[in-house]
């Protein structure tokens, strides 16, 4: 059966997993900062230019220079 599977090129698959691995500490510190009040007054200055060394990705993750505010 082999030889006639390679006659045909055709091959078997015994056994085929998929798996994707997600990061997900990003969302969780970005679900954080939407419960956290201070950060949220952080967020909002920045938007109005009054936070600076803050910014927000576009993400919508709050980060104070290169670190991510958690």
């Amino acid at each position: 059966m082999c030889a006639e599977f390679a006659h045909l090129n055709l091959g078997i698959v015994v056994n085929a997993m998929e798996i994707e691995v997600t990061p997900t500490i990003e969302k969780d510190i970005l679900k954080g900062q939407l419960d956290d009040e201070k950060l949220k007054e952080i967020a909002q200055n920045v938007v109005l230019g009054k936070s600076p060394g803050f910014k927000i990705d576009d993400n919508g993750t709050l980060w104070f220079g290169k670190r991510m505010c958690f």
